[in-house]
């Protein structure tokens, strides 16, 4: 079905359309035949250190509400088996109701980390945990350009608190004083 070894990459995630049947989707070990890139660029070096930094950052605040780089098995009638890895799922309760954030840190904002959040993973951590939870995606990142328009509005968050069910939140986060 796969190759005995291959690399992952941005490319090999397709959004899960409206039309498209989640089949299943679970939380799993990594893939066996993941292998990790030979040669980076200087940005992707860059960005993986700024989510490493971003899981830190999540681990300290939330300690074990905070799961990191969760991997999920899905199948779906159009695209058949894959895998996917956000970045992060974060659990909480707000205003009572139980509640899961799907987490991305990137460091600019982009399309990709709202294909990524709303179009791949939110199917997937649905079908995973149900519709008793709500759910809300996170964008955390290091600088925000507003030219940059994506298909919702985004809620700007000082905290991380201020997040709502059914939000695309964006928090600004550099790091400031360094702790990380």
């Amino acid at each position: 079905m796969f190759p005995q070894s291959r690399q992952m990459n941005l490319r090999d995630l397709s959004p899960i359309r409206k039309d498209d049947t989640v089949l299943e989707a679970r939380l799993c070990a990594p893939p066996d035949w993941l292998v990790p890139a030979k040669r980076a660029s200087a940005s992707f070096k860059l960005g993986m250190r700024y989510e490493r930094k971003g899981h830190k950052y999540f681990k300290k605040l939330y300690e074990e509400k905070y799961i990191q780089s969760p991997w999920i098995y899905y199948e779906t009638l159009h695209l058949g088996k894959k895998w996917c890895q956000p970045d992060g799922l974060l659990f909480c309760e707000i205003n009572g109701k139980p509640c899961i954030g799907i987490v991305e840190f990137k460091t600019s904002h982009c399309m990709d980390a709202y294909i990524q959040l709303v179009e791949i993973y939110s199917p997937l951590v649905r079908k995973i945990y149900g519709e008793e939870y709500g759910y809300f995606f996170l964008e955390v990142v290091k600088w925000y350009d507003a030219k940059l328009k994506i298909p919702v509005k985004p809620h700007f968050l000082r905290k991380l608190e201020d997040i709502r069910p059914g939000q695309y939140g964006i928090h600004i986060w550099n790091d400031p004083a360094g702790i990380l």
